[in-house]
């Protein structure tokens, strides 16, 4: 039997600017759960339709042994990210050890344009 998470995040952000995210893995008494061996998906669209190939973004993270502490910090380096502008979809997925598919949260994300683009 699945989950559905309910939890909108909409994100509004400049272009080129560097994404984290903090996820936290927590039992029903709020303890950590081992995440050694997930797998998480991070993915970006124009259109939740679209399919996976024609994402504008995709990451993907899997935890490594010892991941015990049930926590990630995500991150997106922003040159990643220095081209989108405008509003895009979002969500993170994972797979846990046993195979089981749930999403983590979702939402929208919007990039303005920045005004100052050197980095050096």
């Amino acid at each position: 039997m699945g989950c559905k998470n309910t939890d909108i995040n909409n994100i509004e952000t400049f272009r080129g600017d560097d994404l984290a995210w903090q996820l936290n893995f927590n039992d029903t008494n709020g303890d950590p759960i081992d995440i050694t061996g997930w797998t998480i998906f991070f993915t970006m669209k124009d259109d939740r339709d679209d399919s996976d190939s024609e994402a504008v973004y995709q990451k993907t993270e899997t935890m490594p042994s010892g991941s015990s502490e049930g926590t990630l910090l995500f991150t997106v380096p922003g040159e990643d990210v220095n081209t989108l502008v405008g509003p895009y979809y979002y969500d993170f997925q994972f797979i846990n050890a046993s195979g089981g598919v749930n999403t983590i949260t979702r939402g929208s994300i919007s990039f303005d344009k920045d005004i100052t683009r050197r980095t050096a």
